[in-house]
């Protein structure tokens, strides 16, 4: 017993000895985790990030912390979750729908703030990090929460949207966060900057009453694809019906909103208007469109859906209750997009409204032709003095059924063979300037369509032609310019060219389309140079393109390519044109498009050669060589 007593004792001595030696242990290794951390914040303080002042890591975070853009927030409508499996070539798309899926639900700045204690407590502190908020339906409302609350009194920009089958009828309603955005837009209208709807719209504004002293941006874009029959009727013309005095951006494209609305006119510093619907086209509501146009003499940005009108009425009908017909002067207007099912309220609109010649984007966009459309939409009025007061572009591009002009050439042509290398002929790519169209166009209106040029063409350096018919008059008038460097123009329409470029009416008589004949023997160039008058028609002209090679109605069939002798003979009347210059220059290049090879004969090259150091027939070059006794 005695010996038992004895072993336990000293068993005993050794647990408390080892006790001891564990609590010096950890006694150390809080020492030891203590001096780590220290050492730990001692290297942090060395690194170039941690001796830069608070005010610069926040500049740095708020840099990092991009929004999604408008358009993202709309496409995203459209978004579903990915199958298992995805085609190859919609993979980058789809990652990218993912991506902006998983932002929406877990913003970049909570990522932020779990990168370090330091990181979290400065970003915390920082109201403006917290401001932008965007989310989806399926948002958690307790992030959502946790936003609002840390952007504390700064201005905040808010942004929802929700994916396609979150939009339905039996879902929207039943997302916890639509009902925290609805409450929150009702009571704080007064600390929004911007305000993005994306979805489902008609069931948010029923909030957006009273007064926004700070609202600067209004998007809706959502969609009225479910709306719910018993679901309170939104009434247009009373949002934020106390006024928007700071508003500058309105876009809105699910929901018509009056001209009168004080949203509107409560908005005097408005620069940014896009409207895709609006009232219909009548007498009194172009009464109150040209007020607001009046009352916004700031507007850059101006693009409105007209809409259809009750009946095909010209200009005069509706302008027929505008007491103040003085022209509007925009003179700070960037882009403008006008829409309209007919051309009426299209003429309307530019009888009054003067287009700044600076102007950066004109679109005109009838779905209906009707006469006369390209007289009018090519009226332009301009409110800034350029060559005789009028727009000077550089390029044009006449259609069938639209128009197009850029203020800077953006035309781009070149040929450069393997074997014969040559000069670049390659001019800079620009943005449309002007884009005229009709999307319905008929033949009988087409026809009846007479050319009149307001603008200035003393800057016009390449013109392209698809007209079915172009008068006389409008060559001989481009045919004293010193800019035309390109002409591109359809082959069965080139007659009026030829005949200006020869600088005589009579000179040139029609071949192409002609009925075919069997062949002649080609002349020499004795044969077919002329008598040359004294004018330099076309003193800057470089290349020419012909397109559509082949024969006209009267031939075997539109489209059908000409035998080779009608190709020869063709280019004998083009050399013949040139001959008859008075001051003759080789051509960089005449380019045939859109034709059969094999009608090509070495023959009409030897000719062109008087004329072109290139030729271009469909897509094979031909640099040519004069002979040194040409």
């Amino acid at each position: 017993m005695t010996d038992f007593k004895a072993a336990q004792k000293t068993l005993d001595a050794e647990i408390e000895q080892l006790d001891v030696d564990i609590a010096q242990c950890r006694s150390r290794i809080d020492f030891l985790e203590s001096t780590k951390l220290e050492l730990k914040s001692r290297r942090n303080a060395l690194a170039p990030i941690g001796r830069l002042p608070p005010e610069l890591i926040v500049k740095i975070f708020s840099s990092s912390l991009g929004l999604l853009s408008s358009s993202q927030l709309s496409e995203f409508r459209d978004y579903k979750p990915r199958a298992r499996f995805v085609v190859e070539d919609d993979v980058q798309e789809a990652r990218a729908k993912d991506a902006i899926y998983r932002r929406l639900l877990r913003p970049d700045v909570l990522t932020l703030s779990h990168v370090s204690h330091g990181w979290r407590s400065l970003s915390f502190e920082t109201r403006d990090l917290w401001s932008r908020i965007q989310v989806q339906l399926r948002t958690s409302p307790e992030l959502l929460k946790l936003m609002w609350r840390n952007a504390g009194e700064g201005m905040i920009e808010l942004g929802i949207t929700g994916m396609l089958d979150d939009r339905s009828d039996n879902k929207f309603h039943s997302f916890p966060v639509f009902n925290l955005v609805y409450a929150l837009l009702q009571i704080g209208s007064s600390k929004l900057r911007s305000i993005g709807i994306y979805c489902r719209a008609s069931s948010f504004l029923n909030a957006l009453h009273g007064r926004a002293e700070s609202l600067e941006s209004l998007t809706i874009k959502g969609d009225e694809l479910y709306r719910d029959p018993e679901e309170e009727e939104v009434v247009y013309d009373t949002i934020f019906e106390g006024g928007t005095p700071n508003l500058r951006r309105l876009e809105i494209s699910s929901l018509a909103i009056p001209w009168t609305s004080s949203l509107l006119l409560s908005s005097p510093h408005l620069t940014q208007v896009a409207l895709g619907l609006t009232p219909r086209p009548s007498p009194d509501s172009f009464a109150a469109f040209f007020a607001f146009l009046r009352h916004s003499p700031r507007l850059t940005t101006l693009a409105v859906d007209l809409g259809a009108p009750e009946g095909d009425e010209e200009s005069d009908y509706y302008l027929s209750l505008v007491s103040n017909r003085t022209p509007i002067q925009l003179h700070g207007l960037k882009a403008l997009r006008l829409d309209s099912v007919l051309q009426g309220p299209i003429d309307a609109i530019l009888n009054l409204l003067r287009v700044p010649s600076d102007i950066s984007s004109l679109t005109l966009t009838a779905s209906e032709g009707s006469p006369g459309l390209a007289e009018t939409v090519l009226a332009v009025h301009t409110s800034m003095c350029g060559p005789n007061g009028n727009i000077a572009p550089e390029e044009m591009d006449l259609g069938y059924t639209q128009a197009r002009c850029w203020r800077e050439q953006r035309f781009e042509w070149y040929m450069e063979d393997r074997d014969h290398p040559r000069k670049r002929l390659k001019l800079a790519d620009k943005p449309t300037w002007m884009y005229l169209q009709v999307t319905m166009p008929f033949e009988r209106h087409l026809e009846q369509t007479v050319y009149r040029l307001p603008w200035s063409l003393t800057k016009l350096r390449s013109i392209s032609i698809h007209r079915p018919e172009v008068p006389a008059t409008f060559w001989a008038a481009l045919a004293d310019l010193a800019t035309l460097e390109v002409v591109r123009i359809e082959t069965r329409n080139s007659e009026p060219f030829l005949q200006a470029l020869a600088g005589d009416s009579d000179a040139i008589t029609p071949i192409i389309g002609a009925v075919h004949t069997p062949p002649a023997p080609l002349p020499s160039l004795d044969d077919i140079t002329r008598e040359r008058v004294q004018r330099n028609t076309f003193p800057a002209l470089s290349a020419v393109w012909f397109t559509q090679l082949s024969h006209g109605l009267s031939g075997p069939g539109p489209g059908s390519p000409i035998p080779p002798d009608a190709a020869a003979a063709f280019v004998i009347k083009i050399v013949a044109a040139f001959n008859k210059r008075a001051r003759p220059t080789l051509l960089e290049e005449i380019k045939f498009l859109n034709c059969d090879r094999s009608t090509l004969a070495e023959a009409a090259l030897n000719i062109l050669s008087s004329v072109t150091r290139c030729v271009v027939w469909d897509r094979v070059a031909f640099i040519l060589q004069r002979l040194p006794n040409d």
